[in-house]
């Protein structure tokens, strides 16, 4: 069910998925993994927030514009992230690197 609470394994999958999965996919296929805006994750209002071990994986979603935020200035990097928001971060990814 999309809207259904999540058991804890799920959680971590899901944060896996989103985030370091794609990275060391792109990394593995020898795409293009340079952040060329490191100021782009300084919009956000939140990024202290971001726990030390995601920071590399988020800030080449930011920057790669996989992830663009939860509005103009959070990324909410906290909260849990719903079956939608994935499939919107999987979306974006396959756009920008036209996997097929």
């Amino acid at each position: 069910m999309p809207f259904s609470g999540l058991a804890r394994g799920e959680r971590c999958f899901k944060l896996y998925t989103s985030f370091c999965l794609p990275y060391r996919y792109s990394k593995y296929s020898k795409y293009d993994i340079s952040i060329k805006d490191k100021d782009a994750i300084n919009k956000f209002t939140d990024t202290k927030e971001i726990s030390d071990f995601a920071e590399t994986e988020m800030e080449w979603a930011v920057s790669k514009q996989v992830m663009k935020g939860s509005d103009v200035n959070t990324l909410m990097p906290l909260k849990d992230i719903s079956r939608s928001e994935i499939c919107s971060l999987l979306y974006n990814y396959i756009g920008i690197y036209n996997i097929d």
